[in-house]
Order: C-alpha cells, then sequence, then structure tokens
C-alpha cells in the first residue's frame, strides 16, 4: 500500500505558518512551501523512518579509522563498518572533500558514555581537541570535542536510566 504525504507532514511540521519550536526553523518551512504547493510525495506506508548507517567521507580515511578504533575501542567488520546501537559508520575515502571539514558544525556525532570526564581525557590523549569546557545541566552532562578530520564529536552522560535524545515528529522536536 502506498500512502501519499505532504513534505510538510513527513518532515513533522504541525502546519507551514508554525512559528513555534519545531524539527525546522521558520525560513526553512518558506522554502518548503514551493516543494509543497507543487506536489506530495508518494512513499511507502512506514511506521517511522530509521537510521540505518552514516558515511563519514574523510581525505585520509586510515588515519580516521584508526583514531575511531582507539577512541571506540572497536574494530569494524570485513567490510570497513562500525556496528553501535543499530547504526553502523562508514570511514571511507572522498576525493571531493578538504582534509580538515571546513563547516564541523553541520554534523555532530554523538556518543552516549557512563563516565563523561574519563571519556574525554581518552579523547583528548588521542588528540581530539575540546570545543567547550563540560556542560552541566543537571541532568545531562556534555562535552563536544573535535576528531582528527575536524568532525564534531559530542559526549553525553545521562543518569541511570535516562534516555538518549529523540526524534518525535508528533511532539514536534
Amino acid at each position: 500500500m502506498v500512502e501519499t504525504v505532504s513534505v510538510a507532514r513527513f518532515a513533522g511540521i504541525r502546519s507551514v505558518g508554525d512559528k513555534s519550536d519545531g524539527p525546522m526553523s521558520y525560513g526553512r518551512i518558506e522554502r518548503l512551501q514551493s516543494v509543497r504547493s507543487a506536489r506530495s510525495l508518494p512513499r511507502p506506508t512506514l511506521a517511522r523512518p530509521t537510521l540505518g548507517g552514516i558515511l563519514l567521507g574523510s581525505a585520509d580515511p586510515d588515519r580516521l579509522r584508526e583514531w575511531y578504533c582507539a577512541a571506540l575501542e572497536s574494530a569494524p567488520d570485513s567490510d570497513g563498518f562500525f556496528h553501535l546501537d543499530g547504526v553502523s559508520v562508514l570511514i571511507d575515502e572522498r576525493r571531493d572533500v578538504a582534509p580538515r571539514n571546513p563547516e564541523p558544525g553541520r554534523f555532530t556525532l554523538h556518543f552516549g558514555v557512563d563516565d563523561i570526564r574519563g571519556s574525554m581525557a581518552r579523547l583528548e590523549h588521542l588528540r581530539a581537541s575540546r570545543l567547550v569546557a563540560v556542560d552541566d545541566r543537571g541532568r545531562v552532562l556534555s562535552v563536544s570535542l573535535v576528531d582528527p578530520d575536524g568532525n564534531h564529536v559530542r559526549l553525553l552522560h545521562l543518569p541511570t536510566g535516562g534516555a538518549g535524545p529523540t526524534c518525535d515528529p508528533a511532539a514536534g522536536r
């Protein structure tokens, strides 16, 4: 069965004119209007799309892969994928990327950790640079660092029994 879903509904937008906090900024919503008014997108009926993998392109994938092996205390499988809680990460060569990410804030890898200060010290020992001090928001501790290619890596610590960041389109987040 194929259900036709408007681009705005698929993106979790309550309404095109809604300026409240949601998954997209108002400017993006305005740009979306032309696409939305042009046509709706057919797609198979799915409960919720799932993220299965991430390609982390690098001009020097061997160096970056070695760094993540040490940082994650894990090795990739025979095809080069790191398997992390249902998400596979592939570090592969890309000839269309700079040796260092010129806009690292566009993409951040988030990792849940039990010991944020110990994990941060480990990554700094591997020559990750810290962007900011540990952010203590009471229930959540976080810190952002930079990997050898200049990509942002964020460590999150939630108290025992806490849930990680979620995406709930129905709640507009």
